[in-house]
């Protein structure tokens, strides 16, 4: 893979007080006892990834089912306090570097020169207003950065970019292009059985669905081919005449065609991250899930990055040693100590699958 997300630096976000790894791969397993922070590191790197998007810590609190009753986002804050700074910054194997910093702030609307000001309670203090900043370094001085503030006016959810004054600041566009184009992130939580109709939709209409079809027959050799109705995912199956819906193929079938789609619609060059990917999954699916999507991720050049905390789906991991490579994989073994601390153990695949055939806990 040409670049990939190698090093992060989480500081006082959710339940990291202060969170350093430099051990990510272009494949990363992140696993780990509840409350360790694995969900947590996923929606750091979506945050990172999505910098410039004002409307990421909204979602992130309301992807948890979280509500904003005091109108805050103060739950994204270690302590859930509004205290402090949230800071992010990413390092990536071609040495460029990202960054995002978040904090509360009472300042007014109008202190902050915004080109789009808000037009009620402009020059009252808002209490539940919060400064976004973020920076992109390619090498060379070329560095941009740009910043934002959102805030919640008349129960309403607002975002507004600052008018740059810095020379090279800049918000939104770099070149033509947004700051994330070169690095976009897709987050997947497959605990969540959201309508997926909408992502088959773009597959077939972007004729993508010919990148899917190989890699969904490694999970079920039956499946001929793959249509749409307009409503839900069909398989042709026996002599291709009959065609049945994708829901009575098993978990396996289903859990496949979904993140397999969504992988043939990720940019190629980005990441993928998947939340509980054993969720809802046989054992006996897992080595041929696992290995359709490391392949088809890796022929698209995109990082994945999940998060398990099942043990067949470590040993269907450990056991699948013709599509991964130690150097282009790692398990992550989160571990919180006491103090609150979160330390990441590495482990790459010869010593995964040596520690899981000595029973050993990696996890």
């Amino acid at each position: 893979m040409k670049r990939f997300l190698s090093s992060l630096n989480i500081v006082n976000f959710r339940g990291f007080k202060d969170f350093s790894c430099d051990s990510f791969r272009p494949i990363t397993i992140i696993g780990g006892k509840n409350n360790s922070g694995k969900s947590t590191l996923l929606e750091a790197i979506c945050f990172l990834s999505n910098r410039a998007n004002g409307a990421i810590p909204g979602k992130l609190v309301w992807n948890r089912g979280e509500r904003m009753k005091t109108r805050s986002l103060a739950t994204l804050f270690y302590g859930a306090g509004d205290e402090g700074e949230i800071t992010m910054h990413g390092i990536f194997s071609d040495k460029t570097t990202r960054g995002v910093s978040f904090e509360c702030t009472h300042r007014s609307a109008i202190e902050f020169k915004l080109e789009d000001s808000p037009k009620d309670n402009i020059n009252e203090r808002q209490p539940f207003t919060y400064v976004q900043q973020f920076y992109t370094n390619r090498g060379e001085n070329a560095v941009s950065c740009g910043a934002m503030m959102i805030a919640f006016i008349k129960d309403e959810y607002r975002c507004y970019p600052f008018d740059p004054q810095k020379t090279g600041s800049e918000y939104g566009k770099i070149d033509g292009r947004t700051t994330d184009d070169d690095w976009e992130c897709v987050f997947y939580q497959s605990q969540r059985r959201n309508n997926i109709s909408p992502v088959y939709s773009r597959l077939f209409k972007s004729g993508d669905e010919k990148k899917v079809l190989p890699y969904l027959q490694f999970v079920d050799s039956r499946i001929l081919d793959i249509a749409y109705d307009g409503d839900m995912l069909l398989v042709g199956v026996g002599d291709g005449k009959m065609r049945l819906p994708i829901n009575v193929m098993g978990d396996g079938v289903v859990k496949a065609a979904e993140i397999l789609s969504i992988l043939a619609l990720c940019p190629g060059g980005g990441i993928l991250c998947v939340d509980e990917i054993e969720n809802g999954l046989h054992y006996s699916a897992m080595k041929e899930l696992w290995k359709s999507i490391v392949c088809l991720a890796r022929d698209r050049n995109i990082q994945l990055i999940v998060t398990t905390h099942n043990i067949e789906m470590l040993k269907a991991i450990g056991e699948e040693t013709d599509c991964v490579d130690d150097g282009e994989f790692v398990y992550l073994n989160m571990v919180r100590r006491c103090g609150d601390k979160v330390v990441a153990f590495p482990y790459n695949h010869q010593e995964l699958t040596h520690s899981l055939s000595m029973n050993l806990e990696v996890r």
